[in-house]
């Protein structure tokens, strides 16, 4: 399933494991402004979406052919989670709520941390609880923070380190089976480097690999690493991190260089169109052969 907006209304696409289209249905008014935040299946097979428009804020169950089953009215819900008995995670910086499977509130709470600013995903954890990731402003700047929320709604941070020590924010989070996958961005102010992590469940690093790109989404890969996608200008850039953090790229950035005097100096060289040349590229991690553009 697809979620997104037209810039006046929203839209929901479901594709069949084939690519196909099964159906698209839209929601609002034409001649209103809609957004849409984020959209889940529950068990049962219908369909929980967080959306708003100029004057309301809500999240919306329908069945599978968008039939109404239920609204809840909330003051905006950025991402939501759907639990394995048809309960609704959702989250509105500072808050988060539990619906039943019926749209009624089984409990709220506010994330009682005074320095936090921001809050951006939400993901189950194995036992019933709710991870979540974001930022704080410790007064010098961006740190990002990430916590849990339990079954009952307690909510309380872990710690990954060294990973506090760096400026920006975590704007990702997936749950794997042995811990969660935290993805930085950097705060836009200075050469601030970016992280994508691996932690335990307690906030532990297992691994922590500076990105040399900012990567916008990352989801878990099967073998225990990652994969993480964002674009950049015109070249939309994969990255496939193993289960030990180290990385894999679709593209290298640069220029090919004659250096004919051995001294690395640039400012002598001079740049020659290799374009559709086929290029072997060595890191002391791996050995890799791709095509110049």
């Amino acid at each position: 399933m697809i979620c997104g907006f037209t810039g006046s209304q929203i839209f929901l696409l479901q594709l069949s494991p084939d690519g196909e289209i099964i159906s698209i249905d839209f929601f609002g008014s034409p001649s209103t402004a809609q957004f849409i935040f984020d959209a889940e299946y529950t068990p049962q097979g219908d369909i929980v979406f967080s959306w708003f428009g100029s004057n309301f804020q809500k999240i919306e169950k329908v069945s599978a052919t968008m039939d109404p089953i239920w609204v809840y009215d909330v003051e905006y819900a950025f991402d939501l989670e759907v639990t394995d008995n048809g309960e609704v995670i959702a989250l509105k910086e500072p808050t988060f709520w539990k619906l039943d499977d019926l749209g009624q509130v089984v409990w709220e709470t506010t994330l009682d941390f005074p320095e936090a600013e921001t809050y951006y995903e939400i993901e189950l954890g194995p036992n019933g609880e709710t991870y979540f990731c974001g930022w704080l402003n410790n007064g010098q700047g961006q740190i990002p923070i990430a916590g849990t929320v339990d079954e009952s709604g307690k909510a309380s941070r872990i710690n990954p380190q060294p990973i506090d020590s760096v400026f920006g924010t975590f704007i990702r989070l997936e749950t794997m089976s042995d811990g969660i996958l935290l993805n930085s961005f950097s705060a836009g102010t200075g050469n601030f480097p970016t992280y994508t992590i691996k932690t335990d469940f307690n906030g532990n690093v297992i691994w922590a690999t500076p990105q040399p790109l900012q990567m916008g989404l990352i989801d878990a890969a099967e073998d225990g690493g990652i994969y993480a996608a964002n674009i950049f200008g015109e070249e939309i850039i994969i990255q496939k991190l193993d289960a030990n953090g180290n990385i894999n790229l679709n593209l290298l950035q640069g220029n090919i260089y004659a250096n004919n005097d051995q001294d690395c100096d640039q400012n002598e060289a001079t740049i020659y169109d290799f374009s559709n040349w086929t290029v072997s590229a060595t890191s002391p991690l791996d050995t890799f052969v791709t095509l110049t553009n």
